[in-house]
């Protein structure tokens, strides 16, 4: 129907987008500056694809956009990770803006010595946020031919006006991260994404439940059954049950990819 081109040699890339009940369409992403800082972009485009606004959230941290979520009141929330230059570590950063871009408020989630990747933003009944992720650290040298990483899902409930009520570091036997997350009709979360290292040899897509505070009711390993098999995005089906999609991200060198989709009764 239609395609824009939009921005000049600053425009990184295109994270996220979502189409408002308006039929706008909010799209999240990096745009670079002139000392070849990293910034979150952000911008509005109409139907038909033309520019209603953009938005630089500009700062001396490189900062890169990761989840983006329609809100009820018609504006919306972003995840982004955020560090300062050439620092190998990252911290949270959670941004709640108007439908015109304005900003309602900035919470930063300090990660000393760790990196944080915020993969999924969820609204929860109580009208707070809930973000999944990853959360480690290189345990070599990450310039090296062979960088060794140590990750944990971690999983923040964060309130509507932009306080952090609670945060959790689930850690396993090897490296693990979240990619997606939901609120059960009951109240409890459910968590999907993946063990990738294991020490007992337990790998693949990954679902955990936790309750309401976000302490670890149970989980399930799914059968792995390919290269990067990941659980990357699960929704609440309306007969009370849930849909799993994998895997997620491919590495485009490999010759060909495989995915599935799973429908459960329960957890």
């Amino acid at each position: 129907m239609w395609q824009r081109n939009i921005g000049d040699r600053h425009y990184k890339c295109a994270e996220n987008v979502i189409a408002t009940s308006e039929g706008e369409i909010i799209v999240s992403g990096i745009k670079t500056t002139d000392s070849d800082i990293e910034n979150i972009w952000i911008a509005k485009l109409d139907s038909d694809g033309n520019t209603l606004w953009e938005k630089l959230l500009e700062d001396e941290k490189m900062s890169c956009s990761q989840s983006l979520k329609s809100l009820p009141d018609g504006g919306f929330a972003l995840a982004a990770s955020v560090s300062e230059k050439n620092i190998p570590d990252a911290d949270l950063m959670l941004v709640r803006f108007t439908s015109q871009g304005e900003i309602i408020w900035e919470h930063t989630e300090e990660s000393v010595n760790k990196n944080v990747w915020p993969e999924c933003i969820c609204c929860s009944p109580d009208s707070n946020f809930i973000v999944v992720g990853w959360h480690g650290t290189c345990m070599n040298d990450i310039r090296s031919e062979y960088p060794v990483f140590d990750y944990d899902l971690f999983i923040s409930k964060i309130s509507q006006d932009g306080k952090l009520l609670w945060s959790k570091n689930i850690d396993s036997e090897g490296s693990e991260g979240g990619n997606a997350v939901v609120v059960r009709n009951d109240g409890k979360i459910l968590l999907a994404g993946k063990k990738e290292t294991s020490f007992l040899g337990k790998v693949g897509p990954w679902l955990l439940l936790s309750n309401e505070n976000g302490e670890v009711i149970d989980e399930l390993l799914l059968p792995f059954k390919f290269n990067r098999d990941q659980a990357v995005e699960i929704i609440n089906s309306s007969d009370g049950g849930f849909v799993v999609i994998g895997p997620g991200e491919i590495d485009p060198d490999y010759g060909r990819s495989d995915g599935w989709i799973k429908k459960f009764k329960s957890f």
